[in-house]
């Protein structure tokens, strides 16, 4: 990739009194940029150098994008009876004002013009259960859920039907792409009556800002065990990836972008499937041996490190989704055969877990040194 010139990230114990001992730093992976294509790239590390942001945050960002650009149109099996399709959870972790926001923005803004475009996928920055249902069911292409403060989201479970509701079985189904019903009393004229709104297979992504003093907010009401938390990816402030700005403007970087994804939401219909149906994708068998390697290696590693162990099968889950992400953007850019996943994507998707895994660690870290120092101003 041709390249103007290097910015060094900055300093990510600036800014945030959360932080581990500076020896963190030598421990920690790179996001792995060569793994994505080019215009996306180029986006990412053009948004870093302007906004003066981490880049794993814009990188983090756009691949939430692509999965609802790829939507609900391709799956991946696995196996037989392992069939995924391509949701991410993601927080970018970092102090208020730095930089989360226009991120955000600027990562969504070519999905919005597709929304407008009748595409059947959607945007959403505010919604309650209820209404995020309703647009999921009309939109099954694929919806992105951005906030701004991804604490909100979960401070807010329960408050429509005071405390009552199962908002948080809604987005722990969502992650699963499993089916949604919810019954809802029609209060409109007349006399009352149920209703039903039913997402047969939801395709939600979600991505926001997180300040690392509100970490706990998905654990709000003792849910330690019911894996909310796993399901996250996390980008946080600890990021040492250098910034090497492209030689083009932004505006152009942001236009390549908005027209890959434009293209990856749009795939050659001869390698599609009918209308309303999925295409399928599977694993050479080159690349399923590499999977269940990759799947062997991530296995041992939560044996041997009680951090990880609840998070390790929801980091293999992403291995899949991953691959399938990869594997799509391969096949846009004229790299790859459209219906099987080769070795390159599963390489890729390797990387990207292992990133993702380091960054968990660091959550996990940060989680303590809130909890000891709670106990110690407690004490005080």
């Amino acid at each position: 990739m041709n390249a103007q010139h290097v910015i060094t990230n900055p300093d990510p114990r600036e800014d945030s009194h959360l932080i581990d001992p500076p020896e963190l730093a030598e421990e920690l992976f790179l996001f792995p940029l060569d793994v994505l294509p080019n215009p996306v790239v180029d986006f990412i590390l053009s948004v870093a150098a302007s906004v003066g942001c981490l880049v794993s945050w814009p990188a983090t960002a756009a691949l939430a994008a692509m999965s609802v650009a790829i939507g609900a149109s391709r799956r991946l099996e696995v196996e037989p009876g392992w069939v995924t399709g391509c949701h991410l959870y993601c927080a970018l972790v970092g102090p208020s004002g730095s930089g989360k926001s226009p991120v955000l923005k600027l990562a969504s803004a070519p999905l919005e013009a597709l929304a407008s475009d009748k595409s059947l996928r959607a945007v959403v920055t505010a919604a309650t259960v209820e209404s995020l249902a309703l647009v999921l069911r009309e939109n099954p292409e694929g919806v992105l859920h951005e906030l701004d403060e991804l604490s909100a989201l979960f401070e807010s479970f329960g408050s429509y039907r005071s405390g009552r509701g199962a908002d948080r079985e809604f987005f722990l189904s969502a992650w699963s792409g499993t089916e949604i019903r919810i019954a809802r009393i029609d209060r409109g004229h007349g006399p009352r009556k149920l209703e039903w709104i039913i997402v047969p297979e939801p395709m939600l992504s979600i991505v926001g800002g997180l300040v690392p003093e509100r970490m706990d907010a998905f654990l709000l009401g003792g849910h330690e065990g019911d894996g909310m938390m796993q399901r996250f990816l996390y980008a946080t402030h600890h990021d040492q990836t250098p910034v090497v700005a492209p030689a083009r403007n932004p505006q152009e970087c942001l236009s390549d972008y908005a027209s890959f994804l434009q293209r990856l939401a749009q795939p050659d219909p001869k390698t599609g499937s009918a209308a309303g149906q999925s295409a399928v994708r599977r694993f050479s068998p080159e690349a399923k041996e590499l999977f269940y390697e990759a799947k062997k290696s991530l296995e041992e590693i939560a044996a041997k490190d009680s951090d990880v162990r609840s998070y390790v099968p929801k980091l293999i889950t992403y291995l899949a989704r991953f691959s399938l992400i990869l594997h799509e953007a391969a096949v846009e850019m004229g790299g790859a055969s459209p219906l099987i996943v080769g070795e390159d994507s599963v390489l890729g998707a390797c990387q990207l877990c292992m990133f993702y895994l380091d960054q968990y660690k660091i959550v996990m870290r940060l989680r303590r040194e809130q909890t000891s120092a709670a106990r110690c101003l407690k004490l005080v």
